[in-house]
């Protein structure tokens, strides 16, 4: 029945895996608190202490974010496949009756547009014979 891939998580921004995002910014955030730390004495070099562990923070954060955003993406496509009957048995009375596919499937707690697109394309379509 599958004729498409399953959609992909499109929430990396720049290219970079959340998990790298996290772990880049966990070390930005502690070299630059030793930086800090080595650099109390001085006003100006210790600024960009400061500076890096406010960016290894933001970096830390966004990573954490794109992590759990990408384990609800990946679940959702996990569910879909795993009720792929009832979704279609589902979808084909959905299209008898004139309903609107994207409400439905908020409904069923697809949060993701790209996993919904995909569902209604891929399990929405109804069979001849």
């Amino acid at each position: 029945m599958s004729t498409t891939e399953p959609p992909r998580f499109p929430g990396a921004s720049f290219g970079i895996a959340p998990r790298i995002k996290l772990w880049s910014g966990c070390a930005i955030a502690a070299s630059g608190a030793l930086a800090q730390r080595w650099l109390l004495d001085l006003p100006w070099p210790a600024s960009i202490g400061i500076g890096a562990v406010i960016v290894g923070c933001v970096t830390l954060a966004i990573g954490a974010c794109e992590l759990r955003r990408q384990r609800a993406f990946e679940l959702e496509v996990a569910t879909a496949m795993d009720t792929r009957d009832e979704l279609a048995r589902d979808l084909a009375e959905l299209a008898a009756t004139g309903g609107n596919p994207s409400r439905f499937l908020a409904a069923k707690g697809f949060r993701s547009y790209a996993v919904r697109r995909w569902i209604a394309a891929e399990f929405g379509r109804v069979e001849a014979g």
